[in-house]
């Protein structure tokens, strides 16, 4: 059944007319997310074969839309999401939405794993959830930059991009709020490890002000 639903979307985004690439890249990670949530949905409701087997549907079965998913967040982010002639509109529009149900998806995952197999998972920690964060990070950058692309009116180039002070400006603020957030949060739990990784962050925008900023003028 999977391998029908991958091929039915490989060949529906292959047949999408010029600029609407977010929309074949948005239905695809919606419909991913929505393939872990819905066997999730069948497990906790005990219907057959799913209450047999819980944990071979809820976490082997869904390895495979996983790893899709993984890579699509992470390719599919280098994306304008600009789908011609419509208004494009932040959050709101086939890419990001798409996103959205794909990194539900994976928290649904992340559970049931946890849920099933806690001793595997317990020997993991805390790595699934780094990971988690950084494809959200990642993802949170590719809206931030679509939105400052578009209304900042900024060619989507790398050349444009990097020589655009209004994006430069921009992500070193977020990078720093996001920074001070961590940090912060990290105080409260007497985290270590998260108030390093949020100094670590903090570290790269100083950098970051001295060489890229500070250079452009």
């Amino acid at each position: 059944i999977l391998l029908a639903i991958a091929a039915e979307l490989y060949w529906f985004a292959r047949s999408l007319p010029w600029g609407m690439a977010a929309w074949g890249s948005g239905i695809a990670m919606a419909v991913g997310g929505g393939v872990i949530m819905a066997l999730s949905a069948a497990v906790r409701r005990r219907g057959w074969p799913f209450r047999v087997w819980p944990a071979l549907y809820a976490c082997l079965a869904a390895i495979p839309v996983v790893v899709a998913l993984v890579v699509l967040l992470v390719v599919t982010n280098l994306q304008d999401g600009v789908v011609y002639q419509q208004t494009w509109l932040p959050l709101v529009n086939p890419l990001e939405e798409g996103a959205a149900f794909a990194l539900l998806g994976l928290v649904v995952f992340y559970r049931e794993v946890d849920r099933y197999y806690p001793a595997s998972f317990a020997q993991s920690r805390p790595w699934p959830a780094v990971v988690l964060m950084a494809l959200g990070f990642w993802w949170l950058n590719g809206a931030l930059l679509r939105a400052l692309a578009w209304y900042g009116e900024v060619a989507w180039n790398w050349e444009s991009l990097w020589h655009s002070r209004l994006i430069q400006t921009t992500f070193a603020l977020f990078w720093m709020l996001c920074a001070l957030v961590v940090m912060i949060r990290a105080t409260r739990h007497a985290s270590r490890q998260q108030w390093l990784g949020g100094a670590a962050l903090l570290g790269v925008v100083m950098l970051k002000l001295m060489l890229v900023d500070s250079a452009g003028g």
